[in-house]
């Protein structure tokens, strides 16, 4: 049976101890058949994740906006951030996974470096819906860059228009500052 914490979709999905979704598995093997069933649920608050202090939180008067779409960080740490969308135009776009984050020096940006090669991101299409509001979304990016140390930088995330061209791609940025 399908609910609204299916996917966990939602952040309230993966407060401690709630169920995200049920499985049943059935594996048949020549005159053999096992059935198991299991329960997926969520132990984020046990996570290393920090509770993050008020001053990292981004104002929303801050966020990027293109035809429409703006991009919010809602707070930030040095292993990661929450982020979401807002779209106040008619038009659906989706996005997925991948990001860019860079790091200010001598007044420029620089890409910052991965601390493992060959890396690759998972490519979900995520939709944003005419007049509406994403959920928030975590990105943790210690297993691609770790911790981040003190300093400037800026989170980048592609969008495209739903269904696009090449010319329907855009990129919204927001900076954010680790002390």
């Amino acid at each position: 049976m399908f609910s609204d914490k299916a996917f966990g979709s939602s952040l309230a999905a993966y407060e401690p101890g709630s169920t995200i979704k049920g499985y049943r598995l059935v594996c048949s093997w020549g005159g053999n058949e096992c059935e198991y069933a299991f329960i997926i649920r969520s132990d984020l608050g046990n996570m290393i994740w920090p509770v993050l202090p008020e001053e990292t939180t981004v104002p929303p008067e801050n966020s990027t906006n293109a035809f429409g779409v703006s991009m919010l960080l809602h707070s930030v740490s040095p292993n990661g951030l929450y982020y979401s969308f807002e779209n106040t135009s008619n038009n659906l776009y989706i996005y997925g996974n991948p990001f860019s984050l860079y790091v200010l020096r001598d007044n420029t940006w620089e890409a910052v470096t991965p601390i493992i090669d060959n890396y690759g991101f998972s490519m979900p299409a995520f939709w944003i819906d005419p007049q509406s509001k994403t959920d928030i979304r975590l990105v943790d990016w210690r297993w691609l860059y770790g911790e981040l140390p003190a300093g400037e930088y800026k989170f980048q995330k592609d969008i495209s228009k739903y269904p696009s061209s090449d010319s329907d791609i855009y990129i919204l940025e927001q900076q954010f500052v680790i002390s």
